[in-house]
């Protein structure tokens, strides 16, 4: 007898718990409250639905979003033309002293009918990337955790996608003129 009552008290409860924990899901998957969202992840960090969550609040926060979010700065050239000089003073240059010289060479290059436009990414994340551009052409572009990279498209509309530590980063850009972007890391949600 005292273990049909144990059993249906631990019934019960669990049912109790388990109804609370689904209406504590529902309210953190309808809620436009970033802390209700934040209480969910913190309390529940094992839930299948925490992932999810936790991108909904980086979208709502800007942590998530708004570090795939690019800024555009003004093109710096001295540090292109400080790598082709340390290239140059090896004797020898190599791939990358190339390809820094062919953006260079287009730098200065003060033709206004140019084909090609610069574009240069800075990843402040603590992840690699791939970025591609999609368009006329396509190209991928292999960007370093907290690095640089840079390349040279055809000007034209382009469709930017990568993933910045889980965060879905996408774009489209009509790329009319050389342009920095630079991707910054998504911030943890405190627990």
């Amino acid at each position: 007898m005292k273990n049909k009552v144990l059993l249906l008290i631990l019934l019960v409860f669990s049912t109790f718990l388990f109804s609370q924990t689904s209406q504590e899901l529902d309210k953190a998957m309808l809620s436009k409250d970033p802390n209700v969202i934040a209480e969910f992840i913190k309390k529940y960090p094992d839930n299948k639905n925490t992932p999810f969550l936790q991108r909904k609040l980086n979208g709502m926060t800007g942590s998530g979003n708004a570090a795939a979010k690019p800024s555009i700065q003004p093109l710096n050239t001295e540090k292109l033309e400080k790598q082709v000089e340390k290239s140059e003073a090896k004797g020898e240059p190599d791939a990358k002293a190339k390809r820094t010289a062919e953006v260079l060479t287009h730098l200065f290059n003060n033709d206004p009918n140019k084909k090609d436009a610069y574009v240069l990414i800075r990843n402040k994340s603590e992840c690699n990337l791939i970025v591609k551009f999609e368009g006329k052409k396509f190209y991928n572009l292999d960007v370093p955790k907290m690095g640089e990279n840079y390349i040279l498209v055809q000007k034209g509309t382009y469709r930017i996608t990568t993933m910045i530590c889980n965060a879905q980063y996408a774009s489209v850009k009509n790329i009319t003129q050389d342009l920095e972007i630079n991707l910054n890391a998504a911030k943890k949600v405190r627990k």
